[in-house]
């Protein structure tokens, strides 16, 4: 199992920029990122099997955010997912997603023929 923290909408290698304008290229932005750390571990997004969304304004932005978070993920493959309102997130964020995935089970399959 892979823990990953709760990434927001920054770019990576330049932490300076400011993070993008509105809920929909946050999301964007954040789930780009999560690909990015999936990546390096050699995993990808079809590895998710849960993860946990927070949102400074609930109300408004749980629509849009959700239907940009679901375009990365098929509709018979989508991991499980809770959202959260809360009060405030780090760098004014609207959004934080932290992901839960599986490495693949190398041990049971079977060699390449």
């Amino acid at each position: 199992m892979v823990q990953l923290t709760g990434l927001l909408p920054n770019y990576p290698g330049d932490d300076s920029q400011p993070l993008p304008e509105g809920i929909e290229a946050q999301t964007t932005r954040t789930m780009e990122n999560l690909k990015i750390v999936l990546g390096e571990l050699g995993l990808g997004l079809e590895h998710a099997l849960s993860a946990r969304i927070f949102l400074t304004d609930f109300e408004n932005d749980y629509e849009p955010m959700n239907q940009i978070y679901l375009t990365y993920f098929p509709e018979d493959r989508r991991p499980a997912h809770t959202c959260v309102g809360v009060t405030a997130l780090a760098r004014n964020a609207s959004v934080e997603i932290n992901m839960v995935a599986r490495r693949p089970d190398v041990r049971n399959q079977e060699p390449d023929r």
